[in-house]
């Protein structure tokens, strides 16, 4: 498939995970040189070992670095993922990758350790190297700290033309200074800027609203904004979403396309108000996703409560995924979705509910059915 020799299917993707137990030197050799030189490959998804802090590179991430040794003779790739893959000379042969093939699009690193000042220098540098700018550029799980963002948004101050039209820096350690540096980022006009991902960092409310402001002196939205606040005690964090709405009052339409406030404590009060927000503004919001954030109870029946006088006002995209939408104080979660999608003028077209602790059982499934129909 690699080698472009089946006539039916091409093979454009590819996840390569290291078992180094099993795998033989023949079988790795003719992989790495299958993907060095595949004519069709445009997505690879590396996943290294999982190895502690304190291991010693030598042997562990043998493969690892013989591999990105292939990988950096291809040069169809336009996507590719890095998991769990450590140690500088891994990163220093990712840099000659990033520097040389021009036809990637995007690049996501997530959980490696090796990340850190000098490395961020090393890819600064191979970024500036680079004819065309990335689409996208992520990074998971890499402890991103905030003198490390001060790093990042330098370059692309200097180097607007090269900044990628989306940013994730998810589950970090970036707090209310990084969120400060980032915004002017988002202020920036010269700066294409389009996705921004915060989810999982250390911001606080402070955080929260500079964002905000940021957002609203943009001369067009975002099309995705994930963001949440960080508190040890699990506190409903009501009043910031609230706040951070109403700086929209004015300029709904400098709402993102997409809002994510996941992995967040809302009580039902603070749903309500959300959902009245939403129903009394004609906004930009086409998409917003409450998954991993925790329903106190009547959460759910409060947000749709808070739509229903303009129903034809809220988000056509509505995502519930990995949320406990179990409600104590109604029948279940189908009715209060049912019974909101059955008022005229709804605009909601699509609703996520994956992953949810309620059984999905004949009676509930009857209820959907009967609203579809």
């Amino acid at each position: 498939l690699l080698r472009g020799e089946d006539p039916v299917d091409d093979a454009t993707e590819i996840n390569v995970p290291f078992f180094s137990y099993f795998i033989t030197d023949k079988l790795f050799q003719d992989l790495g040189k299958a993907i060095a030189n595949s004519p069709t490959l445009k997505s690879l998804e590396v996943v290294g070992s999982e190895v502690e802090e304190h291991f010693s590179i030598y042997g562990q991430f043998e493969y690892e670095l013989r591999f990105l040794k292939y990988v950096n003779r291809n040069r169809t790739l336009q996507h590719l993922l890095l998991r769990d893959i450590h140690g500088d000379e891994a990163i220093q042969r990712l840099n000659i990758f990033l520097r040389e093939n021009d036809n990637l699009q995007s690049f996501e690193m997530f959980e490696s350790f090796s990340f850190d000042t000098i490395a961020i220098t090393h890819f600064k540098c191979a970024l500036s190297c680079r004819k065309f700018p990335l689409k996208r550029i992520a990074f998971g799980m890499c402890r991103i700290r905030n003198d490390m963002i001060n790093d990042i948004v330098s370059f692309f101050t200097t180097y607007p033309i090269l900044t990628p039209q989306s940013i994730s820096l998810v589950e970090g350690q970036i707090g209310d200074e990084g969120c400060s540096i980032i915004s002017e980022v988002i202020r920036n006009s010269s700066i294409n800027l389009e996705e921004i991902e915060l989810l999982g960092n250390e911001m606080t409310s402070s955080g929260f609203r500079c964002i905000a402001a940021a957002l609203i002196c943009r001369t067009r939205p975002l099309k995705r904004l994930s963001i949440g606040i960080y508190h040890e005690n699990d506190r409903a964090i009501d009043s910031e979403v609230i706040e951070f709405l109403e700086k929209f009052s004015s300029k709904p339409e400098h709402l993102p396309d997409r809002l994510i406030l996941g992995g967040n404590h809302i009580s039902h009060n603070g749903l309500r108000q959300l959902g009245n927000f939403l129903s009394n503004r004609v906004s930009s919001l086409e998409m917003l996703e409450l998954n991993f954030v925790y329903f106190s109870s009547g959460g759910l029946r409060a947000f749709f409560e808070g739509l229903q006088d303009n129903p034809q006002n809220a988000p056509k995209h509505l995502n519930f995924a990995d949320t406990d939408l179990y409600d104590e104080d109604y029948l279940n979660p189908t009715m209060a979705i049912s019974e909101f999608l059955l008022r005229p003028n709804c605009s909601v077209e699509r609703i996520f509910l994956e992953n949810q602790d309620f059984q999905l059982d004949d009676e509930k499934l009857e209820i959907f059915v009967n609203v579809l129909g």
